[in-house]
């Protein structure tokens, strides 16, 4: 069973980023939230590539929604929203 991956992706580091509220820009949460949603995922799904695939997506639709999502109080809670 092939799986596709979709890389997630970063805007340009030349380019200014949104910053609202205390999230900052949207690579700054994603350096420092990655890792535990991936463990996360990891252990509730049991299979490392559909976990990535997952949380790409899940990032890749927080960064198509960041003005917004980066001026919530609490933007981590926006990485479980619904699918």
């Amino acid at each position: 069973m092939a799986s596709h991956v979709r890389a997630v992706p970063i805007p340009n580091p030349d380019e200014s980023l949104v910053t609202h509220g205390s999230a900052g820009s949207f690579e700054e949460f994603f350096d420092a939230e990655r890792a535990r949603l991936f463990g996360a995922l990891s252990v509730m799904i049991g299979n490392r590539h559909e976990a990535e695939e997952i949380m790409q997506d899940a990032f890749l639709r927080l960064w198509e929604r960041w003005e917004r999502v980066s001026a919530m109080d609490e933007p981590v809670g926006s990485s479980t929203a619904r699918r």
